[in-house]
C-alpha cells in the first residue's frame, strides 16, 4: 500500500482517499451539477410575513395546514409508493432558510430528488408541523438526517423521539462531518446516482459555494448560502447507512 501512495505522491490524498486537492474555488463543476439538474422538479418556497408568530396558534396551524394540502400533498400522493425515501433538513428561523430535502431510491440505487421544500420566516411550531407532514407522507421513510445546531437541536430531537433513533439521526455539520459527507455527493452526481436536483438558480449556487478548504471541502460562505448544500448532504447520508429495520412508522398521530 505504502508503494501505490508512493506512486501518486502529492495527489495521493485526492486520487486514493477522495479528499480534493488544496487548490481552492468551487468543488463541483456546473457543468457536473446542471447535468444532474432537472426542469420538472419543483421547489415549493413558504415565506411567513413579519409577525406572523403573534398570530393564535389555532389560526396559524389551520393556515398552515391548508397550504400543505394544496402544494404538498399532491407531490406526495404522485410518489411511487414502493419506493424507499430518504430526508434531509438544514434548519433556519428567521435569517436563514430550512430546507427540506427528500431523496427517493429505485430500484436500480438511483438516488433522485422529488421536490425541495423551502420555508423562510416560518414559527417553529409551523416547521414541525410540516415536518411531521412532510415525514409521514413520505413512502417507506428509511432515514433523516436532521440539522441539530443551534434552535434545530430541538425538532431534530423530537423527530428522533417520534420516528425512532434508528431512522433519525441528528447531525452537526462541521469542518470534520463535510470531510466525511461531501465525497459521496460528489460520487453519486459524477455516477449518475443523483439525479433530479431542481433546474433552480439557488441550487446551482448553494452547490457550487462549496470551496476546497485545507484540502477539504466545505462552506464558507453565509448561513443562508448553506441551507441547500446541508440539506442535500443530510439527505444522502441516509441513504448510505445500514438498514435492518422496516421503514418508519411514526409513534404519534395528529397534532
Amino acid at each position: 500500500m505504502a508503494s501505490v501512495y508512493k506512486f501518486y505522491g502529492a495527489g495521493a490524498s485526492e486520487e486514493l482517499d477522495c479528499v480534493p486537492a488544496n487548490g481552492g474555488g468551487a468543488w463541483l463543476s456546473r457543468a457536473l451539477i446542471e447535468s444532474r439538474m432537472s426542469p420538472d422538479t419543483p421547489v415549493l418556497r413558504l415565506t411567513c410575513p413579519e409577525g406572523y408568530e403573534l398570530k393564535p396558534d389555532d389560526v396559524r396551524w389551520s393556515e398552515t395546514q391548508d397550504w400543505l394540502d394544496e402544494h404538498l400533498k399532491p407531490l406526495l400522493e404522485a410518489l411511487p409508493a414502493d419506493a424507499r425515501s430518504f430526508l434531509g433538513r438544514d434548519f433556519g428561523r428567521s435569517g436563514d432558510l430550512s430546507v427540506d430535502y427528500p431523496l427517493l431510491q429505485e430500484k436500480n440505487l438511483v438516488r433522485r430528488v422529488p421536490f425541495v421544500l423551502e420555508l423562510r420566516n416560518v414559527p417553529f411550531k409551523q416547521q414541525e408541523q410540516i415536518a411531521w407532514y412532510l415525514m409521514d407522507g413520505l413512502p417507506n421513510l428509511m432515514g433523516a438526517a436532521l440539522d441539530a445546531r443551534g434552535n434545530g437541536s430541538y425538532l431534530a430531537e423530537y423527530a428522533m423521539q417520534r420516528y425512532g433513533s434508528s431512522r433519525v439521526k441528528q447531525v452537526m455539520p462541521t469542518e470534520n462531518w463535510y470531510r466525511e459527507h461531501m465525497p459521496p455527493v460528489k460520487a453519486a452526481l459524477e455516477d449518475g446516482n443523483l439525479v433530479d436536483l431542481p433546474k433552480d438558480e439557488d441550487t446551482l449556487d448553494d452547490l457550487r459555494a462549496v470551496q476546497v478548504v485545507t484540502a477539504f471541502p466545505a462552506c464558507r460562505n453565509s448561513a443562508q448560502k448553506r441551507s441547500l448544500t446541508v440539506a442535500s448532504v443530510t439527505g444522502i447520508q441516509p441513504s448510505h447507512w445500514r438498514w435492518r429495520t422496516s421503514p418508519a412508522v411514526k409513534l404519534t398521530k395528529g397534532r
